[in-house]
């Protein structure tokens, strides 16, 4: 078993991350966006999306691993999703392609991933044990700009591939100390506070308004 940090969420409750959640964290980033190296930032901010989320308290099950509750969340990894199809595909004529791709994206082994996609098995790995900080505190949600709910949509502060996101309601308010990920990578030093604080006064600096 691999040491992984430990993350905090409100009120400093404790989650744990496991093993098997890299396999899952890694196969919703790469099918969640692009894969140039430009589009980083995004797939920093769907982690912490996904992590928001989980240590909410607002859904999934008391005791669910990240990994499964990403399943629950990510469309791409959500076996649900596999034996269905979203009414805007049935609209496009591509439900058994969208149905025989996630089925596929199930079925594949994490070893694909590690040869063909290692970038993104190292993110999760690095962001796991707390060396990735936190420069999107409150994101709690993003999709292709549908924006079905009616939330309060994020300007991202680089390019994206094709994704909006977004703060719940609940999230509005949320400090990079509201969740914080913490233990074998330092998430606690000094540096990866500055490094945030620094991203952060940039926003500011920049005159980007993050909670249009």
């Amino acid at each position: 078993m691999a040491s992984w940090a430990t993350v905090l969420g409100p009120g400093d409750k404790k989650h744990y991350f496991q093993d098997s959640d890299v396999e899952w964290a890694t196969k919703a980033v790469y099918h969640e966006t692009a894969h140039e190296d430009e589009y980083r930032l995004e797939w920093e901010a769907i982690l912490w999306v996904m992590v928001n989320r989980w240590v909410s308290g607002r859904y999934g099950r008391d005791g669910q691993s990240w990994g499964e509750y990403i399943r629950s969340f990510s469309q791409p990894v959500n076996p649900y999703w596999a034996t269905r199809c979203t009414g805007d595909e049935r609209n496009r004529g591509v439900c058994e392609e969208a149905m025989a791709r996630r089925t596929m994206i199930q079925n594949r082994s994490f070893s694909w991933y590690q040869e063909n996609a290692s970038k993104f098995v190292s993110l999760v790995t690095s962001f796991m044990r707390g060396e990735i900080s936190n420069k999107f505190p409150g994101w709690a949600n993003f999709d292709d700009g549908t924006n079905q709910y009616g939330l309060e949509k994020v300007t991202f502060p680089s390019i994206v591939s094709a994704n909006e996101f977004y703060y719940q309601e609940w999230s509005k308010d949320w400090t990079v100390n509201t969740v914080r990920i913490v233990g074998t990578g330092g998430g606690r030093s000094p540096l990866g506070v500055l490094l945030a604080l620094g991203f952060i006064g940039f926003v500011i600096a920049s005159n980007i308004d993050w909670r249009k």
